[in-house]
């Protein structure tokens, strides 16, 4: 069936869209997924095919529809964001009919926070304003003094700087991890910003049981 479908449509079949070739630019942004707050944002899909397609949009918050814009040629919709997150589903249609969409979380800032895209400012900020504490046979980290929306973080644990824990990235800017043994704990924290961007930095704290 698979193989007639693609003869029928002269070999331009749906097999060719594909979800992972959708991409999303934010403000004329093609690394930076952030909406600014209280203003009008611009989101284009980009998608490379050799014929005219046609593109749509869902937004969302919390999984209610705000805003659809239907199928036509213009590959740009404009609105004011006013919430912290919200979905964009982006549809890409070909002239088969053929559809295929993507999903994007999209965090909201104000634009005056945009020096904490900064990495060499973010850096210094939050190794001063992170914590580390032991409670209840706890390692407790709190990294920097607020959530910011816009980072993710992955937590590597050693004990006597051997690695006895490591926690994938995620938008927690809290961890914490039971211990039992006495000795000097480290927590390398890594973090990751919207643009992909990378740094570390280590905290340390002594245990005696």
């Amino acid at each position: 069936m698979d193989r007639w479908l693609t003869y029928a449509q002269g070999n331009k079949s749906c097999f060719r869209l594909d979800e992972k070739n959708i991409k999303i630019i934010i403000n004329n942004n093609e690394k930076c997924h952030i909406l600014f707050k209280d203003q009008e944002n611009c989101i284009r899909i980009q998608y490379k095919l050799d014929e005219q397609l046609e593109y749509a949009f869902y937004v969302n918050v919390n999984s209610e529809r705000i805003i659809t814009k239907q199928y036509d040629t213009n590959n740009e919709m404009k609105f004011n964001a006013k919430e912290n997150h919200y979905t964009i589903i982006a549809f890409v249609r070909d002239k088969f009919k053929n559809t295929v969409a993507k999903e994007f979380q999209l965090s909201c800032i104000e634009k005056q926070s945009l020096n904490l895209l900064n990495n060499s400012y973010l850096k210094d900020y939050l190794k001063k304003s992170s914590k580390i504490s032991i409670e209840n046979h706890k390692i407790l980290v709190t990294v920097g003094d607020k959530k910011l929306d816009h980072l993710k973080f992955a937590y590597y644990i050693q004990l006597d700087k051997q690695n006895i824990h490591k926690e994938t990235y995620s938008g927690k800017h809290l961890f914490e991890l039971p211990i039992s043994e006495p000795g000097q704990y480290e927590v390398i924290i890594f973090c990751i910003d919207l643009l992909g961007e990378k740094f570390s930095f280590n905290k340390q704290i002594n245990y005696y049981s």
